[in-house]
Formats: C-alpha cells, structure tokens, sequence
C-alpha cells in the first residue's frame, strides 16, 4: 500500500474517518476519485483496509504522516478531525507542505472560521450550518432537496462539476456554441464563472476564457469527456 500511495499524484486525503469522514470518503470513490485516508484508531483502519482503501496509520498534524500519505503530490485535503484545534493544526501543516493544495475544514464554532482562512485554509464547512439551512430547505423547498437527495444518495451517479479552462485549450476564446463536447457529451451547462462571477445559464454566444470554470451537471464518464476536452492542449 505504501509503494502504492508513493506513485499517487493529484489524490485527496482525508483526515479523519468519523461519521463525517465516512460520508466524504464514500463521495470520493463514487465519483471516481483516489483517495488516501489518514487514521489513528485501529479499528478504523482495519474496515479501511479490509474495504481496500488506501490508509495512512498516525496524526495528520505530524509532517512525517502527510508525506508518507502523498500531500506534495495531492489535489485537495479535508480536515475532519473531532475537535476545531486539531483541524487547524492540519491546515496549518498541510498548507506548510503544499502551497497549491486545497484544503477544506470542518468547523464546529462559525467564531473560529476567519482563523482558519487565515492559516491556509480554502474553505470551512460548519455542520451546525449546514444542518439548518437543510431543514429549512425541507420546509419551504421539499421536491428540489428530493431531487437533490436523489442524485447524490439514491444510487445515482449523476454529480454537479467543475471544469476548468485550461490556457492551452483549444476551446479557450472560443463562444459555447463552438464547444462542441458540451453537445456531444450530453452534459448540462448551467453557469460558467468568470473570475468571481457567475453566469448562470450562459448564452451561446458566451465566450470562455482561459481560468473560466464550467459548472456542468452529467455522469462522471460524461463529465470526464468535457474535462479532457476543455484541458487538452490546443495543438493535440
């Protein structure tokens, strides 16, 4: 597993296998995405790895424990660890080592947040947050949150994306109507961002520019065709 985890590159890690861990790490595979998690209680480990996930035994606040779970190689890490102190000594280890990475945390006080951004973090999920905007959203939206419960639980495979612009693409400059994978791949367009701005529902004649992300929704092996298309380099 070691020799394994040695040849990843642009994998996710995962600190913490709790209840919310579970529910990420279940996320990551279904769309297709290699994952390495990074535990300390024996237990845990064991069903990791009698599921053949690829695990890291140890602290994820130690240096020594990041690197053997690949972080100079990754794509993105999630802290979830049980306690707020604890994520954020992950951040500010894991930014300390990959300075591209992107690093979401768990928090559980909203107070902490802004300290969190501060120390490397891209983004910060508050559970007690998230909760009550879903039970708002089961009271005054039901049939969009069954939608939504349908696509990501109920043994569907249909995902939200992002997809990068490269500046090499040769779709880059190009208007959408141009775009000929968005058609053919059958995936729905929603919104396109340019730079901190999002235009939902874009015009054909919306043209994309290299750093532009399309929000697309589809299957992942449909998604995985405007994804190669849209950073495959313009003179291939």
């Amino acid at each position: 597993m070691n020799r394994t985890i040695h040849r990843l590159s642009n994998h996710y890690i995962l600190c913490g296998y709790g209840l919310k861990g579970e529910h990420i790490l279940d996320e990551l595979l279904r769309t297709k995405r290699k994952a390495v998690v990074v535990e300390l209680h024996p237990e845990k480990i064991r069903r990791l790895m009698d599921q053949k996930v690829m695990v890291i035994e140890g602290d994820a606040t130690e240096d020594s424990v990041l690197k053997a779970a690949g972080i100079e190689r990754a794509a993105g890490l999630v802290a979830a660890l049980p306690t707020d102190k604890d994520n954020l000594f992950v951040v500010i280890t894991a930014r300390g080592l990959n300075q591209k990475l992107r690093i979401v945390a768990k928090v559980d006080e909203m107070d902490a947040s802004k300290k969190f951004l501060r120390s490397g973090a891209d983004s910060v999920v508050s559970a007690n947050l998230i909760g009550g905007m879903r039970m708002a959203s089961e009271l005054i939206r039901p049939d969009a949150v069954t939608f939504l419960d349908s696509m990501l639980r109920d043994n569907s495979d249909l995902r939200v994306e992002d997809v990068k612009v490269n500046a090499s693409s040769k779709f880059s400059d190009k208007p959408l109507k141009e775009c000929k994978p968005l058609q053919s791949s059958h995936v729905l367009l929603f919104s396109v961002k340019h730079a901190d701005n999002y235009e939902f529902n874009p015009r054909p004649e919306t043209v994309v520019h290299a750093g532009d992300t399309l929000v697309v929704i589809g299957h992942p092996e449909q998604i995985a065709t405007v994804r190669n298309a849209f950073q495959l380099n313009a003179k291939n």
